[in-house]
């Protein structure tokens, strides 16, 4: 397979990592309707002022689980765009996959260590793409 296709392939896993971040919202996991609402009641009770603006501890969990979602978008775009650099510039594109294949394989650590089964398997999914697009351009 060449390094193109790879590219291209990479940047659906990482839409469909983020799509299926997005869609784990509220992202607390497999609780009942009743556990959900006391949890969040109870981190919405907690508030901090932080640079002068009062936020909840649910304001930072939503507010960064959307953050991510959106990079999730952003790096998806730019990894597309990245596989029609290919035949002007090999030497760019190795650099930034091996880029990208560091994070995602920094990115899979994490997730063995705090998360589970759905970002471990998309992680290691992209990470082998990088790895494969690293490995196969001559430059």
């Amino acid at each position: 397979m060449n390094a193109s296709v790879l590219l291209r392939i990479a940047a659906v896993f990482i839409l469909l990592f983020g799509v299926g971040h997005s869609l784990g919202y509220p992202w607390v996991g497999n609780i009942t309707e009743a556990q959900q609402s006391a949890l969040m009641n109870a981190i919405q009770a907690n508030t901090a002022v932080t640079m002068g603006f009062t936020r909840s501890y649910a304001d930072f969990h939503v507010g960064f689980g959307w953050f991510i979602s959106i990079f999730f978008l952003v790096q998806a775009i730019v990894v597309w765009r990245l596989a029609s650099l290919l035949g002007a510039q090999p030497a760019v594109v190795k650099s930034f996959s091996g880029l990208f294949a560091v994070q995602y394989l920094a990115t899979l650590v994490l997730d063995c260590y705090f998360f589970f089964w759905a970002p471990i398997i998309s992680a290691a999914l992209v990470a082998a793409c990088f790895l494969a697009v690293c490995l196969s351009i001559k430059a």
